[in-house]
């Protein structure tokens, strides 16, 4: 995941995935938003972001949102996220279409991966 944070509390990036079936150079757009002030006084604030599973590449007819905190009290800054990841199902099935699960997402220099 590459994340850019901007001033004025949003952030775009773009996320890849060793899930499924496509290749590790596939980039998803990713977009979202952070709590800008508090992060900026207290080093920890709140987080979001949404990746539609759609790319030149593949679509798998999905969306995945993150939401949490990010934490740069530590050595190296953190996100802590729950997740919610819904794929197209028709109506009578869209009562499975929803995942829920969580992530954690540290820093790391480039080169490192």
């Amino acid at each position: 995941m590459e994340l850019t944070l901007h001033d004025d509390g949003s952030l775009t990036g773009g996320y890849t995935t060793a899930v499924g079936n496509v290749p590790p150079s596939a980039w998803y757009r990713l977009y979202g938003g952070y709590d800008a002030v508090t992060l900026n006084s207290k080093n920890m604030g709140t987080i979001g972001f949404v990746v539609s599973w759609q790319n030149g590449v593949s679509n798998s007819t999905s969306t995945t949102s993150w939401n949490g905190i990010y934490d740069n009290t530590r050595a190296l800054p953190e996100i802590r996220t729950m997740w919610l990841l819904t794929r197209y199902a028709t109506p009578q099935n869209e009562w499975g279409s929803t995942q829920i699960n969580h992530d954690k997402f540290r820093w790391i220099k480039t080169g490192e991966c």
